[in-house]
């Protein structure tokens, strides 16, 4: 006849046969006690759920930084006492080094890149780690709008200043001095110098947030106890090289004693300039074939004290095609 037992199981791990005894005619001589042997069955070692997080380390540049770098590398450590099952960088998996290190690149894209590190364990346990890059290539455009180049100052200060195209550092240093920090609002700089008597070299640079940078150069006379004439060619306001065939040179002469004299010479060809009120002065020049030419303003007042100043252009004539030609 059908028998059931109902016990609790054993609390330990391991497999496990019980005894079953009933009394019973076995063989047709009477009742006795009758043992059987139950199947064998296993008792399974009690599950603990993996709830420890694992540890994820990441280096590479910290987050909202600016790169001008198309290539970022991002390397780390990953480790978990039950063992990892993967760790990917934006989706890619990567090879996990033994002790858990790992390494690979990312290309970044002009604009904000996103860089999503995740490393996941054995029970399925995942840590994360986002990085914001703005990858930035281009360099600041930086424009000096005084002093001009190849100028001359009567007073032993002066103030540089100018803009930039985009949210910069800008450094002033005179005649290879240690560096100082310009004054930035918005795009406009302004930086107060002190020259030397004679010449004066100023060096500018502007350097963006993902260290692009810019740089120019002013040339700066100081004639101290020389002279008070100041004379400035605004434009061009320093070395050129164009495809235009005729140039306007304009500037300005402060400072004068008396009446002014300007001549512009033209690889050594001089002409007059008239000089108007206020000390501005402008004359169009033209360029007749490409090669360089050494354009020298001179100014002179009534008291004879006197400046100059040169411009080297360079004429470069553009081109032209014929759409017509079939060769």
């Amino acid at each position: 006849f059908p028998a059931a037992l109902i016990a609790s199981a054993p609390m330990a791990a391991g497999t496990y046969t019980w005894k079953m005894a009933y009394f019973g005619n076995a063989n047709g001589s009477g009742h006795s006690e009758i043992t059987v042997n139950t199947n064998s069955f296993t008792v399974a070692a009690a599950t603990v759920a993996d709830t420890t997080p694992h540890t994820l380390t990441v280096s590479t540049l910290a987050d909202k930084s600016y790169s001008n770098s198309v290539t970022l590398n991002v390397s780390g450590v990953a480790t978990d006492a039950g063992g990892l099952a993967a760790v990917t960088v934006n989706g890619e998996a990567v090879t996990v080094n033994a002790g858990g290190s790992f390494s690979t690149a990312v290309t970044l894209t002009p604009g904000v890149n996103s860089v999503t590190i995740i490393a996941t364990d054995a029970a399925g346990n995942r840590s994360s780690i986002t990085r914001t890059i703005t990858f930035d290539a281009t360099a600041p455009v930086l424009a000096i709008t005084s002093p001009a180049d190849n100028s001359t100052s009567a007073t032993y200060s002066l103030t540089v200043s100018g803009t930039v195209s985009e949210s910069s550092t800008v450094t002033v240093s005179v005649n290879g001095g240690s560096p100082q920090s310009a004054v930035t609002s918005g795009g406009t700089f302004t930086s107060p110098v002190v020259l030397v008597a004679g010449i004066n070299t100023i060096d500018i640079n502007a350097t963006d947030q993902a260290g692009n940078s810019s740089s120019a150069k002013r040339t700066v006379t100081y004639t101290a106890a020389v002279s008070q004439l100041s004379l400035a060619v605004t434009t061009p306001p320093q070395d050129v090289t164009t495809g235009n065939s005729a140039m306007t040179v304009k500037g300005v002469v402060a400072g004068a004693s008396g009446k002014v004299q300007v001549t512009i010479s033209v690889n050594n060809r001089s002409s007059g300039v008239k000089v108007n009120a206020d000390g501005s002065f402008s004359q169009k020049i033209t360029f007749s074939k490409g090669q360089l030419y050494v354009i020298k303003v001179s100014a002179k007042d009534g008291a004879g004290n006197s400046g100059s100043v040169i411009r080297n252009v360079i004429y470069r004539p553009q081109v032209k095609h014929d759409d017509n030609n079939d060769d």
